[in-house]
């Protein structure tokens, strides 16, 4: 069984954005970085913009079934799988020959450069 419970969302995510747990004890994260994202969690869950409301609505759906409404409406989230969970589903299939990132020119621009990350300041 995956165990969230002890990892809290980073502190630069939106306040109702985090693991939740569903109805059948399952967790889902809840991604929600913009207002369209925040304003279709809330349509589909029905309920106050609190953590509170929030994790209580969650906790009444099944985590596919909430994960499902949830594309529908335009928001962004997503049950938590295991290796075999993800591998039987038919995303899995779709992104597995897709490389991890992908850059296309979609138009000419102006030239930029990047700094590599041996120029980064040491972390702390």
């Amino acid at each position: 069984e995956l165990s969230l419970a002890a990892r809290p969302a980073p502190d630069v995510w939106q306040p109702l954005s985090g693991y939740y747990r569903t109805a059948a004890g399952r967790w889902l994260l809840l991604h929600d970085p913009l207002p369209p994202h925040h304003r279709a969690a809330l349509a589909v869950l029905g309920c106050a913009a609190e953590k509170d409301a929030v994790a209580a609505a969650i906790a009444g759906w099944a985590g596919e079934a909430f994960e499902e409404a949830l594309a529908l409406a335009g928001g962004c989230g997503a049950m938590a799988r295991t290796p075999d969970e993800w591998t039987a589903h038919p995303q899995c299939s779709a992104v597995a020959g897709l490389p991890l990132v992908e850059i296309e020119r979609i138009g000419e621009g102006q030239r930029f450069t990047t700094k590599l990350l041996s120029d980064r300041p040491p972390s702390r």
